[in-house]
């Protein structure tokens, strides 16, 4: 009653291998994509705190913000200004909060990490 069919190796079948080119196609111009995406939403990201810490340390010799998970709320802050020397790091590091306070508050920031030095 029931006809037992032949077993038919897909391996290295035509159809396989267009599927595998396919796929492989899609997920070239998908990972294009995803990396566009990223890129833009980390600029818009990091483009406000940057803004914020260049009018706290306008005299600053480096200052950088990194996104460093892609989602827009884990940041690394690095901060080189002539206004820390003297001061111990923690207030250097409360300086920097303060010029954040806003995005700290309304929870744009998660996850800060802070390194900042004077300029000597």
């Amino acid at each position: 009653m029931y006809t037992r069919l032949a077993k038919v190796s897909l391996a290295s079948s035509p159809l396989r291998a267009y599927s595998r080119a396919a796929h492989a196609c899609d997920t070239s111009q998908s990972r294009n994509r995803d990396e566009v995406a990223l890129a833009t939403i980390t600029a818009v990201a990091t483009e406000p705190l940057q803004a914020l810490l260049e009018q706290a340390f306008p005299d600053a010799t480096e200052l950088a913000v990194v996104d460093r998970t892609g989602g827009g709320d884990h940041f690394h802050v690095t901060v080189t200004s002539p206004q820390f020397e003297g001061l111990s790091l923690v207030d250097q590091h409360r300086l920097v909060y303060d010029a954040l306070a806003a995005p700290l508050a309304d929870g744009s920031i998660h996850e800060l990490r802070i390194k900042t030095k004077g300029t000597t």
